[in-house]
């Protein structure tokens, strides 16, 4: 405002900006002329709003109760109105050509930044839509169903409780969920790693790195990563199911394989993504999940949601591998070099 008071000798007096939906406008910049308070402009009707934006050119209009003349110079960007521009004219000035070819310039130029704004923070405001939409999903699918069987246990307890069971049949009802509590926290675990390797914004090898070093820290396997889809970007939803089906399989070899070793293996095969989890453990029959154990079933959910497959099978000489297998959303890009 000062600026423009330099170049073209007239007083800016306000900035306003508004709602495509709002015909009020509220002031983004102004000269209050000492007014009390400095919130208010002695030469502004605020009910009378709409009158400022009505006009798509610049124009001169009178405001206030002083008859005070102002230049309003509309701030617009791609024909689209955000605001007003009001520069005060002293009486009997006329302004020249020059003045207001560059007014109309300024004017779209604090537009487009009015819109550029506006857009940034829409992406933000979808950003933490999906965001929590992901959150709620993976509760959904995880913690949620622990928590439900949890429910449905002591719900059976009570009724055991009190009918006229035996005490060995009350007394299955908490064998029965010893493990529950247990799943639910490994869960909540498993999600908070997620998020937070999601959150830090490196990406899906970097994330499948940390993943593969923190389970070999923690059980003595010697896990590895073959990562041959470095190089490459998926759709952000993707990597975290992605990650969250090689965090379930590892957690598996953990508790149930026995293994020594375990290889993840993650290749692009004819425009396809495949994602490999192979163990040399104890194997597993016909791909069958341990009693009350919900993690196959939700990564046959995840490869579902991802429109692809999810195969559990023996491995020959011994062990078990998993593999999931889904076509990207669009086609492959490089990553952007860092």
């Amino acid at each position: 405002m000062r600026d423009i008071e330099r170049v073209i000798g007239l007083k800016a007096s306000a900035i306003c900006a508004r709602e495509q939906s709002d015909q009020r406008g509220f002031p983004i910049v102004l000269r209050t002329d000492g007014a009390e308070g400095g919130q208010t402009i002695p030469w502004c009707e605020q009910e009378r709003c709409r009158e400022c934006f009505e006009e798509g050119e610049i124009r001169v209009r009178t405001v206030g109760r002083g008859a005070d003349r102002m230049l309003s110079v509309p701030l617009v960007e791609g024909g689209k109105p955000y605001g007003v521009m009001l520069l005060r004219l002293p009486p009997g000035l006329e302004v020249e050509d020059w003045k207001l070819k560059l007014l109309e310039s300024i004017g779209h130029h604090i537009g487009a930044a009015l819109a550029t704004a506006k857009r940034s923070d829409e992406r933000r405001r979808i950003a933490l839509m999906e965001e929590r939409s992901v959150i709620a999903r993976e509760l959904h699918d995880s913690l949620a169903q622990s928590l439900s069987y949890l429910k449905i246990q002591v719900t059976r307890l009570k009724s055991h409780w009190d009918g006229n069971s035996t005490r060995t049949q009350t007394a299955d009802v908490p064998r029965g969920s010893q493990g529950g509590p247990h799943n639910a926290y490994r869960q909540l675990r498993e999600l908070l790693t997620t998020f937070r390797l999601r959150m830090d914004g490196r990406g899906l090898s970097d994330a499948l790195q940390d993943t593969v070093g923190e389970f070999s820290r923690r059980t003595g396997v010697d896990f590895q990563l073959h990562d041959h889809l470095r190089g490459h970007e998926i759709d952000s939803n993707q990597q975290i199911h992605v990650l969250q089906v090689v965090r379930e399989a590892l957690t598996n070899v953990e508790h149930h394989a026995h293994a020594k070793r375990a290889d993840v293996r993650l290749a692009i095969e004819q425009g396809r993504v495949r994602v490999t989890v192979e163990d040399d453990g104890v194997g597993i029959k016909d791909g069958e999940p341990p009693t009350h154990h919900y993690g196959m079933a939700i990564m046959h959910d995840r490869a579902a949601t991802l429109g692809g497959t999810l195969r559990i099978s023996g491995r020959p000489g011994g062990g078990t591998r998993v593999e999931l297998d889904f076509a990207p959303r669009g086609p492959f890009q490089a990553a952007p070099r860092s």
